[in-house]
C-alpha cells in the first residue's frame, strides 16, 4: 500500500512511502519532516492492485491540517478588500518584522508573489511594514485562485498561500435523475435533481417546475445541493426547470428535463435505506415478464430471481435475508436479460455491531494510569471476537468537520468519486439517513451497473486485476552495459536477504524481503560471488509513485468565499490556555570545520573525490582521511573511463536505496511508565495511546492500560476494526485529564 501526502492547493506529492500488507492487514506510521510547509493536506492511500484501466481498485482520502510548534521569525497578515477597483483585486499585507531587524534588512525586504503559470513579481515592504498587492480579476479563475507568496527579510523567508475569492461566479451544473432510469409518458415518476457549481461546490437553490412554460410546482435542493420531485409526464408536453432568486446566477437559468419515453417501465423504491425488507413499486403500460437482479456493490456478485408477471402496477416486498449488508443495486431485466430500470438501496442499515468501552472514571490527573475494558457484540447483543485498533488522542487534534470512521467509510465507498474527495464528512453521510437516501438516488442515477453484472460463480472480475511490482536496475557507473547477473545483498535492520538479478542487472523485489520499520535501517550491497562490487549504482522503478501521480487528488474547497482575512499565524499550533507549554523558537547554529579528524568519505551511492580531485579515483580509498568533499551534481570532474582520464559533468547520485524500503509500523510507546517519577522533565503528548490490530477473544473482555501525559485537556478513546462476523466496529469515549 502506498500512502502520500499532498497540499490541497498544489499538485505535487510532498511525501510518499510504501507499506507492507500482510494477511489483509497493514499497520504503519508516517513521520512528518520539519521541512514540510504547514497547511491543509490530503492524505491519500491506494494498493498496488489495479484494474484493466490501470487504476487502483480503491483510493482512500482524508483531509488533514498540519501546523507547526515552531514560531517563525516572520509573520504576515493578508486582508482582501471587499470592493474591486478597475477590475482588480487588492490584497493588503501587514508584515511583522523579527526583533532586532537591521535598517538595511528592512529597506531590502520584499514580498514575491505569483499565480500559477504566471511569472513572479516583487513588491518592496520597506519601513512601513504594509504593502498592497493588486491582481487583475481576469487572471483569477476557479481553477487558479491561489496566490503564492514569499516574504523575504534578510536571510529569512516565509512562504504562504493566499486563497483568493472567486469574483467571476462559476456556472451552475444542474442534473436530473429519474428514478429507475427514464421518464415514461403516462406514468408517475420520482426525479432527483442536483445543483452544483462548476467548481464542484454544492449550492442550495429554489426553482419552478414548468410544463409547456407554465409553472406546476415549486421545488428546491437542500444544503448538499440535493432534492427530488414527482412528475406525471404527458404526451406532447415539454418540461423545464427555472431557477429562482439567485443573484450570482450565470445564464442560462432554464434547464430542460429528460424527454419522456413513450414506452417503458417505472421503478420506485419509497425508502431505499432499509432494514431487512425492501418495498418496491413497478409500473408499466404493457404486460411484461420481468426478473429482479440484485448486485452487491462490494463483491459485484449478482443474484437473479425467477420471472414475475407485471400488468399496470405491481407492489412487492422483498426479504433481504440473503442480501449482504450495505449498498446493493436492484435491476429489472426483460426476458432477454436486457435492463429495463435500476435503483440503488442500502440493506440492513441498523444492524450494526456494537463496541462497549468501560473505564473506572471519566476524569484523570496527569501521569495517571487509565484502565479500559473493551467488549464487542453483534446487533442482537451476542458477544463477538475481532481485531481492532485503539487510540487515545486529545480532542483539539481531531477534526469535527471532516470526520471519517471505518464503518462510515466502507459502507459509503460506492458513493465516492474515484477522482475527488467530494464528501468531506463521511460520518455525517452515513449516519444522516435522509442525506444517505438522497445520495443513493443521485449516485444511482449517475452510475449504471447493468453493463457490468457479475453472475454467480463468475471469476471474470478477478482475472482483470493486476499487481504492480517494485523493480530495480543495477548499472555500472561508467554507463557500460551489464552482461552478467549479480546478487543484491539486503540488510533489514539485523536480518539479511539475497535478491538475484538477471544478466542485465534487473531484479524484482519481494516486499517481504525489504520490509523495515519506519526510521529503521536498510542497507543494500551489490555482490559478485563473495566480492562486493563498488563501481555500480542502483535505480528503483517504483510503480506506486507513478500510480499515485496519476490519481486526481482534488477536493471541493468549501472555503473559497470565506477568504477576507488570512494570516500565517494560523499555521501555529494552538496550545490553548495551557501556559506551562513552551512555544518552540527556531535556533540557527552555524559552524566551520577547522581540522579533519576523519574522512569526508563517499556519498550514499559510493561516489567520492580523492585528495587530488579525481572522481572515484581507483588509487585512493573512499575512506582516505585526506579526501575532498563528495561530488556535487552538475559540477565537472575528472575521472577514469575505460582506462583513460576524461572530464564530465557529475549527474548526481543514482543509488536509490532509500526508495527500496517497504515499511511497517514502529512501536508506539506513549507515556513511558519508567518516566512517571521524572518530574523535572515534562512530556506534552497529544496522543497518549495507539496500538493497531489488537485481538479480541469471544466471551472475554479485552484490557487496555496506558498513562496520561502532562498535557491536560479532553481526550477521546476510539476503537475501530472488524469483527468475526465480517462487519465493522467503531466506538469512542471521552475522558478529561486535569492540570496538576
Amino acid at each position: 500500500m502506498s500512502v502520500a501526502l499532498q497540499r490541497n492547493d498544489t499538485t505535487a506529492v510532498s511525501l510518499q512511502k510504501n507499506y507492507l500488507i500482510n494477511n489483509g492487514f497493514c499497520p504503519g506510521s508516517l513521520t512528518l519532516p520539519n521541512t514540510l510547509t504547514p497547511g491543509n493536506y490530503l492524505l491519500t492511500a491506494c494498493t498496488n492492485v489495479i484494474n484493466k484501466q490501470g487504476k487502483p481498485i480503491h483510493v482512500f482520502r482524508k483531509e488533514i491540517t498540519i501546523k507547526t510548534g515552531t514560531s517563525p521569525s516572520i509573520l504576515v497578515d493578508f486582508k482582501i478588500r471587499d470592493k474591486t477597483v478597475m477590475d482588480s483585486i487588492f490584497i493588503d499585507a501587514k508584515v511583522y518584522f523579527p526583533p532586532n531587524t537591521s535598517v538595511s534588512d528592512r529597506s531590502k525586504s520584499y514580498i514575491s508573489y505569483y499565480l500559477r503559470n504566471n511569472h513572479p513579481k516583487k513588491i518592496k515592504i520597506g519601513t512601513t511594514e504594509q504593502v498592497t498587492i493588486a491582481l487583475p480579476i481576469s487572471e483569477v479563475e476557479t481553477s487558479n485562485h491561489i496566490l503564492y507568496t514569499t516574504t523575504t527579510i534578510g536571510k529569512s523567508n516565509l512562504n504562504f498561500n493566499v486563497k483568493l475569492p472567486i469574483i467571476r461566479q462559476p456556472k451552475f451544473d444542474i442534473r436530473f435523475y429519474p428514478e429507475g432510469g427514464d421518464l415514461v409518458t403516462g406514468l408517475q415518476s420520482k426525479v432527483a435533481w442536483e445543483s452544483r457549481l462548476t467548481n464542484g461546490g454544492a449550492v442550495q437553490l429554489k426553482a419552478l417546475l414548468l410544463e409547456n412554460e407554465k409553472a406546476i410546482d415549486t421545488i428546491e435542493t437542500d444544503e448538499h445541493g440535493l432534492g427530488w420531485f414527482n412528475i406525471l409526464s404527458k404526451n406532447g408536453s415539454e418540461y423545464t426547470l427555472k431557477v429562482l432568486d439567485n443573484k450570482a446566477l450565470v445564464a442560462p437559468n432554464v434547464y430542460p428535463l429528460p424527454k419522456p419515453s413513450p414506452t417503458g417501465i417505472v421503478l420506485e423504491i419509497p425508502i431505499a435505506v432499509v432494514g431487512d425488507t425492501l418495498s418496491i413499486r413497478v409500473g408499466t403500460q404493457q404486460d411484461k415478464q420481468i426478473r429482479l437482479a440484485i448486485t452487491n456493490a462490494y463483491t459485484k456478485e449478482t443474484k437473479i430471481a425467477p420471472p414475475i408477471a407485471v400488468k399496470g402496477e405491481k407492489r412487492m416486498n422483498l426479504l433481504l435475508n440473503d442480501v449482504s449488508k450495505g449498498m446493493n443495486t436492484l435491476t429489472l431485466l426483460d426476458d432477454d436479460g436486457q435492463p429495463l430500470a435500476e435503483r440503488q438501496f442500502f440493506a440492513h442499515y441498523k444492524n450494526n455491531n456494537k463496541a462497549v468501552i468501560t473505564i473506572e472514571k471519566d476524569s484523570y490527573n496527569v501521569r495517571e494510569k487509565v484502565s479500559a475494558k473493551l467488549r464487542i457484540t453483534d446487533a442482537g447483543g451476542q458477544p463477538l471476537g475481532g481485531i481492532f485498533t485503539v487510540s487515545c488522542v486529545q480532542n483539539s487534534r481531531l477534526d469535527t468537520i471532516r470526520k471519517n470512521d471505518i464503518v462510515s467509510h466502507f459502507y459509503t465507498i460506492p458513493l465516492m468519486s474515484q477522482d475527488t474527495n467530494e464528501n468531506s464528512n463521511i460520518t455525517e453521510l452515513y449516519h444522516n439517513q435522509k442525506y444517505l437516501e438522497n445520495m443513493l438516488f443521485i449516485k444511482g442515477g449517475q452510475r449504471s451497473l447493468w453493463q457490468q453484472l457479475t453472475l454467480p460463480n463468475s471469476t471474470d472480475s478477478i482475472s482483470k486485476l493486476e499487481r504492480l511490482k517494485l523493480k530495480g536496475q543495477i548499472e555500472y557507473k561508467d554507463k557500460s552495459k551489464i552482461k552478467k547477473p549479480f546478487t543484491l545483498l539486503i540488510r533489514q535492520d539485523s536480518l539479511w536477504n539475497f535478491i538475484p538479478t538477471d544478466k542485465t542487472g534487473i531484479f524484482l523485489a519481494d516486499p517481504k524481503s525489504i520490509v523495515i520499520t519506519e526510521n529503521g535501517y536498510l542497507e543494500a550491497k551489490v555482490m559478485e560471488g563473495k566480492r562486493t562490487i563498488d563501481y555500480t549504482t542502483m535505480r528503483i522503478d517504483d510503480p506506486m509513485q507513478k500510480l499515485m501521480q496519476s490519481i486526481k487528488m482534488t477536493t471541493h474547497d468549501t472555503q473559497l468565499q470565506n477568504t477576507s482575512s488570512q494570516s500565517s499565524k494560523k499555521t501555529l499550533l494552538d496550545t490553548g490556555n495551557d501556559k506551562s507549554q513552551i512555544q518552540l523558537k527556531e535556533v540557527v547554529v552555524k559552524g566551520t570545520r577547522k581540522n579533519k579528524p576523519y574522512s569526508y568519505g563517499a556519498n550514499k551511492c559510493g561516489d567520492y573525490i580523492c585528495v587530488n580531485g579525481y572522481l572515484n579515483c581507483p588509487g585512493h580509498s573512499p575512506y582516505d582521511p585526506d579526501n575532498k568533499p563528495p561530488p556535487i551534481k552538475g559540477e565537472i570532474y575528472e575521472f577514469l573511463s575505460t582506462g583513460k582520464l576524461t572530464k564530465g559533468v557529475y549527474q548526481g547520485c543514482l543509488w536509490e536505496g532509500d526508495k527500496l524500503g517497504v515499511y511497517t509500523t514502529r512501536e508506539f510507546y506513549g507515556m513511558d511508565e519508567s518516566k512517571l517519577k521524572d518530574t523535572f522533565e515534562k512530556y506534552y503528548m497529544s496522543t497518549v495511546f495507539w496500538k493497531p490490530f489488537i485481538t479480541a477473544v469471544k466471551n472475554k473482555e479485552t484490557s487496555i492500560d496506558f498513562y496520561t501525559s502532562d498535557q491536560a485537556g479532553t481526550y477521546k478513546i476510539k476503537i475501530e476494526g472488524i469483527a468475526e462476523n465480517g462487519d465493522f466496529i467503531y466506538e469512542e469515549k471521552t475522558i478529561t485529564i486535569n492540570k496538576e
